[in-house]
């Protein structure tokens, strides 16, 4: 449908028990994520025409669905998490483009011309950024997480090129013995931290 909601095409699928888990839109093609029984997960390329450009099929886990995102200008990028995590980007008819391998699932998935941007939350904690070009890393921060502090970070925001990651700073250790009902007494934020990423490298950060 367009934007007054008249039907622009139709599509037809031929498999059988397709749950859709979310959908990606990007120079007039969807790519939509489908759950494929209970070990699969198949991404459908679709132009505004309602045809299927390209079908890719991935390993996934039905208790932990993947996200597609769109990369402006590129394509599209998917965030496997199954048995191992790793984000693959594609063109938009389809063609895979590279993946990248992640010791851990990606949070706050964001995504610009330039750039991917996810949180990882693990025991260290770090923002991370690719590029969107190659899949490459080219920068990976810790964030200083201690007993009498923490980051919370909350959402992104995207503008053009630029990415941000934005939270506040617990006066404690949310993850740890600190998160205790006698101090939130004292006020659960003690300030705020901004993030801004723009260019690819380290001095776009």
């Amino acid at each position: 449908m367009d934007e007054n909601l008249n039907d622009i095409s139709t599509s037809k699928f031929s498999d059988a028990y397709l749950s859709l888990n979310d959908v990606a839109f990007e120079q007039d093609v969807l790519c939509a994520s489908f759950l494929k029984g209970t070990s699969e997960t198949a991404l459908y390329f679709i132009n505004l025409e309602g045809k299927v450009i390209k079908i890719q099929n991935i390993e996934s886990k039905r208790t932990s669905k993947g996200v597609t995102k769109n990369l402006p200008g590129i394509g599209f990028v998917y965030h496997k998490r199954a048995k191992d995590f790793s984000l693959i980007a594609y063109d938009a008819t389809g063609k895979k483009l590279w993946e990248k391998s992640l010791e851990r699932e990606a949070y706050f998935l964001a995504t610009s011309p330039k750039m991917v941007g996810y949180y990882d939350f693990s025991k260290e904690k770090s923002i991370n950024f690719i590029n969107s070009a190659d899949g490459k890393n080219f920068y990976s921060k810790e964030l200083e997480v201690n007993k009498n502090f923490s980051h919370q970070f909350t959402g992104t925001q995207v503008y053009g090129d630029t990415i941000y990651y934005s939270g506040f700073i617990s006066p404690f250790n949310v993850y740890g013995k600190g998160m205790q009902f006698k101090n939130l007494k004292k006020g659960y934020q003690k300030g705020l931290i901004v993030i801004k990423a723009w260019a690819p490298n380290k001095q776009g950060l």
